[in-house]
């Protein structure tokens, strides 16, 4: 139960919901004019996804949440978003769009997903979650190191 609740509800619903909102709002844009905008954008959306759900623990919870929601949830949700993104940018550039922002969704919501599934079944310390926040935000810097490597369009 927490492992479809982890991945399919929380990592998939939100993930989808949040670079939706991105092609919506930027896909068609003249300034998307770089596969790194795709990871900006998406980072973006992610801060602002982030912000909405940490008020909403945080009125929830109390302040006592703010410290930990504010910064490890914040990196998370930025490296979430920014992987989806990288692969957005590549989607926008590419000759596959659909197949590569898929790519890029199946990429983020599986993070997403692995993140709150340890969170919620606490089979590892927490901790844990702290050093897989990193890696993702190790992957994430590789991945604008390589957006950043293709020519600037405009």
């Amino acid at each position: 139960m927490q492992f479809a609740l982890s991945f399919l509800v929380v990592g998939l619903g939100e993930e989808s919901c949040k670079l939706l909102a991105v092609c919506l709002a930027v896909w068609r844009a003249e300034e998307f004019s770089e596969p790194m905008d795709g990871i900006l954008y998406a980072i973006a959306g992610g801060i602002g996804f982030s912000v909405v759900e940490n008020i909403l623990y945080i009125s929830a919870f109390g302040l006592a949440a703010a410290p930990l929601r504010g910064t490890v949830a914040a990196l998370a949700h930025i490296a979430f978003s920014g992987l989806a993104g990288y692969f957005l940018g590549q989607a926008r550039f590419g000759t596959q769009p659909v197949l590569t922002t898929a790519k890029g969704l199946g990429t983020a919501a599986a993070a997403h997903g692995l993140y709150d599934f340890l969170l919620l079944s606490q089979v590892v310390p927490p901790w844990t979650v702290v050093l897989l926040v990193a890696g993702l935000q190790g992957l994430l810097f590789a991945a604008i190191g390589r957006a950043l490597q293709v020519p600037f369009r405009r």
